[in-house]
């Protein structure tokens, strides 16, 4: 009776649902049936072909989406602080132009920097090469 009621204890699984089960890869879970820590047995499928691997997991397992509903509500909580946080800085960046624009009123000439008061960019002349032909064609002619 054991074996018969260890066997009602569990279900049977695909490794890709075992995995969403455990919370770890399918590659974990091969490696887990490898070293004999998950019991596996490969049984036939309909059409034939190379079969398929059922795990035997136990039904008392914690559903996998259980934990899901806190992580989300703490992201949400994050986000929300992140939106207020953003903003703070947007109203503090506000407030540091209208300074920075009564600032430069109270500069000799009175007018914000940028407007009007700029000195004309002066001319960038390059020098042209005196020969234009690459080094070597100078060199052998």
């Amino acid at each position: 009776m054991g074996e018969e009621g260890a066997a009602a204890c569990t279900m049977r699984v695909t490794i890709r649902e075992a995995a969403e089960r455990l919370g770890v890869s399918p590659d974990t879970v091969k490696r887990r049936i490898k070293r004999g820590d998950l019991r596996a047995t490969k049984e036939e499928t309909p059409r034939g072909g190379k079969g398929i691997w059922m795990i035997d997991l136990p039904d008392d397992l914690p559903n996998p989406g259980a934990g899901d509903s806190d992580q989300a509500r703490r992201l949400d909580d994050q986000v929300s602080f992140l939106r207020d946080q953003i903003t703070f800085k947007d109203r503090q960046i506000a407030d540091l132009h209208r300074l920075l624009d009564q600032a430069h009123r109270l500069l000799p000439g009175g007018s914000p920097a940028g407007v009007g008061d700029e000195a004309p960019a002066p001319a960038v002349h390059r020098a042209s090469p005196p020969d234009a032909r690459p080094w070597w064609r100078r060199v052998f002619r």
